[in-house]
């Protein structure tokens, strides 16, 4: 059985972005707030939680590229991070290896 990382309500959102904070050290501001909200309306996010907590994740934006002629299903990756806590236990790994077994949805 397969456990879905994917992230789609809105506490889901809003913890990923606190997450985001906290891993990358950045303070809140009404910019940075609505530049993330902006973003994740046009990606997925993944995560893995650990007693209710979100404590990895990964930003994926889909997308298609042209290379000669032929057109492939893609994603851009991004906000790549894990908890400093958590680090070193394989969060990231996990939550890559889910958007990987789903780029034929996008």
């Amino acid at each position: 059985m397969t456990t879905d990382y994917r992230l789609t309500s809105d506490a889901d959102r809003e913890a990923f972005y606190q997450l985001y904070q906290y891993a990358f050290n950045n303070h809140d501001t009404p910019a940075r707030r609505q530049f993330f909200m902006d973003r994740y309306q046009h990606g997925w996010i993944y995560g893995r939680h650990d007693n209710g907590q979100l404590v990895s994740g990964l930003y994926s934006l889909p997308l298609a590229v042209n290379f000669h002629g032929v057109t492939y299903k893609m994603n851009g990756i991004g906000d790549v991070m894990t908890a400093p806590e958590y680090a070193g236990q394989g969060g990231v790994g996990i939550n890559a290896a889910q958007r990987a077994s789903n780029v034929q949805s996008c």
